[in-house]
């Protein structure tokens, strides 16, 4: 996994790789069997950090799905990227640890033995509290090695099927170190790993008209590669983009239609904020949403919801009179009366206005949800999911939000 560190050059902000870590997965994992996919979904819940290493510290979070896992931790943002499967009768497990919020990265090998929980997992049966993953955890290089227990505590919160963990830019921002850049299909598929249920895009237009997924509206170094492609986004079409320009970590920058087909793939995504940059792009990010709801029943995402992002009072009146409006539902992002008049299906103030418990309460009776934006702080983060009463919350931290969601004591 490649990761980056920001650092400032005059006025333009660089990412500057560092070396990968020395884990070689197919090696790690040579003879390993795939468990099967209900067996290891017994792995996710919360554990108790009996000895974290120095990487974690209380309680965690384990979601599991298929042979890819990710552990979740409030200290220092934690975020391991897991995978695993059998040796007999006990799990083997090998990934990378990460501290979301700083540059700190390295090595994680677990097992469940057999009398901690591998049985049961091999014969497809849920260990519960009995389950325990014991290893070690190291640094990059696969240096300075301390051992890692965690033992199972509880089930995942089950609220959280109707609570939005939403990864802002597709999941995270190219300054997260992620390998990986935002606003990409590259970036929707890590997402549900990084603890996300939802997704939030950008999206701006080309010269021709052709609606990318993009957050800014002018290319810079601090989002892509090399001199051909700067300055506005509008001043180049579709084409030249595609041909030339390439984001910070190499991936082409994608058009609305291929992000939203890819979010249909990644069955573990239930909800994608369409944020529109421009007036002008309005239109075709419309069509292009009705589009993908077509594609998405075909494909059995009946579960799957667009909604298009309003931002500003002139996007927002633009939606109330443009005929595809009764086919795609919206997220307002003004006051509670604009969400009124453009008959919102969710209503997101930023998160600088508080809790607005009134204004959510309001809101939620008239069969509306709520949401907020971009919250980023860990402790407001801790006010909002304690006492706030919002629906989802976007954020370019997921991992953090997610452990804090799942791992809170208390009211449910």
């Amino acid at each position: 996994m490649a990761v980056a560190v920001l650092l400032c050059s005059s006025c333009v902000q660089q990412l500057v790789d560092i070396d990968d870590v020395a884990l070689d997965l197919a090696s790690e994992l040579r003879g390993v069997q795939r468990l099967d996919t209900a067996a290891f979904a017994h792995l996710s819940g919360v554990y108790r950090v009996e000895d974290g290493g120095g990487v974690a510290a209380d309680s965690v979070a384990l979601l599991w799905s298929g042979d890819e896992g990710s552990v979740l931790g409030e200290a220092n943002a934690l975020w391991c990227s897991l995978r695993g499967g059998l040796l007999g009768d006990t799990v083997k497990i090998v990934g990378t640890w990460r501290f979301t919020q700083g540059t700190n990265i390295g090595i994680m090998r677990l097992t469940v033995l057999p009398d901690e929980g591998g049985t049961a997992l091999a014969r497809g049966s849920n260990p519960g509290k009995d389950l325990v993953l014991r290893g070690t955890v190291s640094d990059a290089s696969g240096g300075s090695v301390r051992p890692f227990v965690m033992r199972r505590r509880t089930n995942l919160r089950a609220r959280l099927r109707g609570f939005w963990v939403i990864g802002h830019r597709g999941g995270a921002r190219n300054s997260d170190r992620l390998g990986v850049s935002e606003n990409t299909v590259e970036m929707i598929q890590l997402a549900p790993r990084l603890g996300c249920n939802a997704v939030e895009i950008d999206v701006v237009r080309t010269r021709d008209g052709v609606p990318i997924v993009f957050h800014d509206e002018r290319f810079t170094p601090r989002t892509v590669q090399g001199a051909y492609i700067l300055g506005l986004v509008e001043n180049y079409t579709a084409q030249q983009i595609r041909a030339a320009a390439r984001l910070v970590h190499g991936e082409r920058i994608p058009t609305l239609h291929e992000v939203l087909d890819a979010t249909m793939e990644q069955r573990r995504l239930g909800l994608v904020w369409v944020d529109v940059k421009q007036r002008a792009v309005l239109d075709s990010v419309l069509h292009a949403m009705v589009g993908a709801q077509q594609r998405a029943r075909l494909k059995g995402r009946n579960d799957l919801r667009f909604l298009v992002g309003l931002p500003t009072a002139e996007i927002a009146r633009s939606y109330m009179e443009h005929p595809l409006r009764s086919q795609v539902e919206a997220i307002c992002e003004l006051s509670t009366r604009w969400a009124r008049d453009v008959e919102a299906e969710v209503w997101a103030p930023r998160w600088t206005a508080g809790l607005q418990l009134d204004e959510v309460q309001a809101m939620q009776r008239e069969q509306r949800l709520c949401f907020t934006w971009t919250l980023d702080d860990p402790v407001f983060m801790n006010e909002f999911v304690t006492d706030g009463e919002f629906d989802g919350i976007l954020t370019n931290y997921p991992t953090l939000l997610a452990a804090k969601y799942y791992t809170r004591r208390g009211r449910q």
